[in-house]
Formats: C-alpha cells, sequence, structure tokens
C-alpha cells in the first residue's frame, strides 16, 4: 500500500466491510486503483458488469413474481416457494446493489452513517435469506419425491409462510441486531464512516456464527437433500432397467421398451445434469466469497488485491440474477413469460403490425402457440379434485410428484398409469420441467 504510513496501513486493513449477505475484511477505499492510478478501463468494464448484473437480476426476479401471480395454474404451494425466492432475490437487487455499485465505483460512501448501517443490514439480511430460501426449495423437492404421500402435510400453503417468515426473521436476526447493538464487535465504535469508507470491525465468533447461518449450515442441508434425491433416482432407475428387462424377454418384438429405456436413460442424464447445475451454482457463486471472509476474518493483513476481492463479492450476487433461470424457466413458466411479453409488444408503437405480421405467417395467433395448459389427463367433471391437493388415492398410486409443477399426475381416480410414465423416474419427474 504505497503511500500509506505504517499506523495508516494498520486502520486501512482492519476496515471491514458487509457485502454479499456477511462481512469481509476490506476497505472499498480506491477499489480498482490506489490513488493516482490510470485504470479507468478496469474501473469501467468492472462497472459495466456489475450494473448488467443487477439489471438482469431486477428482470429476471420481478417476471418470476408477475407470472406467479397472474397465472392461475402456477398458483401451487411450490411455487409460492419459488417466488418467495425471487422476493428475496429483488430485496438483494433493490436495497443492496445500487449502493454496493456505487461505492465499489466511487470508491468512497455518500450515504451517511446512519444509511450505512441499514445498508449493511439489509446486505446480511437479503443475502442469507436468498440462500436460505435456496435451501428451502432443496428441502421441498425432497420431500416431494422422498414421500409424496405426505408431501401437503409437510409443505402445505399455510406451512411454506411460516418457512418464509422464519427465514427473514432468522436472517434479520443476525444482521440488525449485531449491527445495530454493536454484538459483532470487541470495539463499541467500530461501526462508522471513517475517510469516506462505510465498515464493520468484526469479531471472530460473530464471523463463524454468521458464514454458518448464511452460508455452510444451507450448503450442508441442500447437499444432504439432492444426494437423497440422486440416490432414489439411482434406485428408481434399477427398477426400471429390470422391468424392461422383464418386458423384453416376455415380448422380445417389442422395440418399444428398448426406446422407452433409451429416452430414460437420457432424461436420467438431463435430470442429474439439471440438479448438479442447481448445486453448482450456489457452490461456484458463493464458495469463493467464503474463503476470503475467512481469510480476512482470521489473518490480520491479507493482501489481495480490491478489484479481486470486489469481483469475488459480486460473483456471490451472481447467484441472485441465476436463480430465475436455473428454477423458473420451465415450460409453463416460459409460456407464461412469451405471453407477457407480447402483451407488452402489442402496447409499444408499431406492435398491433407485428402481431398481424406474425399471425399471417404462422396461421394460429401467436398467444395460441406459445400457450401450453396443463392438462390431468382421464380426469371426469364430477370427480375434479382441487389442483393443489390431489387425493390420498392418488398419491399412494403414483410414484412420485413433480415438484415444479406437482399437480402434472398421471394416475388419477384409479386409472392406470401408461408405460411410458413406468419408465420415468422420480428425479426426471422432479426436473423434467426444468431447462
Amino acid at each position: 500500500m504505497d503511500g500509506l504510513t505504517s499506523e495508516e496501513s494498520a486502520d486501512w486493513s482492519a476496515e471491514v466491510n458487509t457485502t454479499a449477505g456477511i462481512t469481509t475484511s476490506t476497505s472499498h477505499a480506491n477499489l480498482f486503483s490506489q490513488q493516482g492510478s490510470p485504470v479507468t478501463g478496469l474501473t469501467f468494464f468492472l462497472g459495466t458488469i456489475y450494473a448488467l448484473i443487477i439489471l438482469v437480476s431486477f428482470v429476471g426476479n420481478l417476471m418470476v413474481v408477475v407470472v406467479i401471480l397472474s397465472t392461475h395454474k402456477l398458483k401451487t404451494t411450490t411455487n409460492y416457494l419459488l417466488m418467495a425466492l425471487a422476493v428475496a432475490d429483488l430485496t438483494v437487487t433493490v436495497l443492496v446493489l445500487p449502493f454496493a455499485l456505487v461505492y465499489d465505483i466511487s470508491g468512497t460512501w455518500p450515504f451517511g452513517s446512519t444509511f450505512c448501517r441499514f445498508w449493511m443490514s439489509w446486505d446480511v439480511t437479503a443475502c442469507t435469506a436468498s440462500l436460505q430460501h435456496l435451501c428451502a426449495v432443496a428441502v421441498d423437492r425432497y420431500f416431494a419425491i422422498n414421500d409424496p404421500l405426505h408431501y401437503y402435510e409437510r409443505m402445505s400453503s399455510r406451512k411454506v409462510i411460516v418457512i418464509v417468515a422464519v427465514i427473514w426473521l432468522n436472517s434479520s436476526c443476525i444482521s440488525f441486531l449485531p449491527i445495530f447493538l454493536d454484538w459483532y464487535s470487541d470495539n463499541s465504535e467500530s461501526t462508522n464512516v471513517m475517510n469516506g469508507q462505510c465498515f464493520l470491525d468484526i469479531n471472530k465468533p460473530y464471523a463463524v456464527i454468521s458464514a454458518s447461518i448464511s452460508f455452510y449450515i444451507p450448503l450442508a442441508i441442500m447437499g444432504g437433500c439432492y444426494y437423497k434425491i440422486f440416490s432414489i433416482a439411482m434406485k428408481q432407475a434399477k427398477e426400471i432397467y429390470r422391468m424392461q428387462k422383464s418386458l423384453q424377454h416376455n415380448n422380445p418384438d417389442d422395440t418399444q421398451s428398448l426406446t422407452s429405456k433409451s429416452n430414460n436413460l437420457a432424461s436420467e442424464r438431463k435430470a442429474i445434469r439439471t440438479l448438479g447445475i442447481i448445486f453448482g451454482m450456489f457452490y461456484l457463486c458463493w464458495q469463493p466469497f467464503f474463503i476470503i471472509y475467512w481469510i480476512y476474518a482470521f489473518s490480520p493483513h491479507p493482501d489481495i488485491p480490491n478489484w479481486v476481492r470486489s469481483s469475488i463479492t459480486w460473483l456471490g450476487y451472481i447467484n441472485s440474477a441465476m436463480n430465475p433461470a436455473i428454477y423458473a424457466l420451465n415450460p409453463d413458466f416460459r409460456a407464461a413469460y412469451k405471453k407477457i411479453a407480447w402483451m407488452l409488444i402489442k402496447k409499444c408503437p408499431g406492435g398491433s403490425a407485428l402481431k398481424d405480421r406474425q399471425n399471417s405467417l404462422y396461421g394460429a395467433p401467436y398467444e395460441q402457440r406459445n400457450s401450453s395448459p396443463v392438462t390431468i389427463p382421464d380426469m371426469e367433471a364430477s370427480n375434479e379434485l382441487p389442483r393443489d391437493r390431489p387425493s390420498p388415492h392418488t398419491m399412494r398410486n403414483y410414484s412420485s410428484i413433480g415438484v415444479t409443477d406437482i399437480a402434472r399426475i398421471t394416475y388419477v381416480n384409479g386409472h392406470h398409469p401408461s408405460k411410458s410414465s413406468l419408465h420415468t423416474s422420480p428425479l426426471v419427474q422432479t426436473v423434467s420441467n426444468m431447462p
């Protein structure tokens, strides 16, 4: 740190700034350069990337909320949990990221001492809530695939509301209370805006507790849930394989079983790949940040460039922008996205002419061609069940339920499932509607 005295250097190293939902021992002063170093190109490049992250996160998560609230068939308990995740990510996007962008680019905190506390508290709260909602989604998927008979007893709409409330309460308890009551530090005057910096000087107990609640405990729960899902899927795949061999032995000329086997293996690989992306994105986005966090919490003067610390912090923020793509882009969501986008296009100048041109080229109206209504086969009108609560008889006779849209069932009111449905493992059914 050229140009600083040893005393100033020690003070600079002790500054701890909250970003990505947990405190990190870093200063945002001159984030991309030491004073006088002309690296405006790097500043502009990273600033542009950060602004795009904010835009993508805001639009993506807002669309998730809008399509769930405006589309009747998407109003399920599981999708409400996904909407709560989107709200948490929207909170990160609106209340945290714009101020982090200004702070990182300018290298100074211009919003005052009181707002510094609020900003850091919301940073911890919102990012922790986002991570814990990811954990709740993993638990929801595990319940649906492991014990579908009792799924609605465990994950009713009322219980989803309780889960969301507990997540936000828990997230607030490790942020607002410690920051405003100075429990996080051994120095009662550690939270301040000094020399244009909004910083915290945390103690090691708070570092361990906050990191565990925000990341490591959710990571362990998610890992356990997805491991169990994989185990169930592999067991089901073996049963399917034995069933297919038996069908082929009894009817050697039946090529349908061979085709079904091939299709099932392809679907199995896609399902495993999808769950791998879910868990992998969570881990890859946040683990680098928490490595830096531990380094700063237990090392007095680590020598890590400012732009590296900032980039790793924003890598965690990227997870909020990626969640809509990972969890919501199934066929039903895509159809709802297209419908809303087309409505907006029609309201723009020239939108009606574009609609007429699309209809003349493709025949059917564009909205109808891109709609994909969910239908439940073999269900008589007189015996129709509420969408969000299949009967226990249905649940007993169905091997598993798709989590993203749990009402997509093929065994209803005593009708036997088709042969193709017997060749679909619970893992494939769980994530078959995901991209």
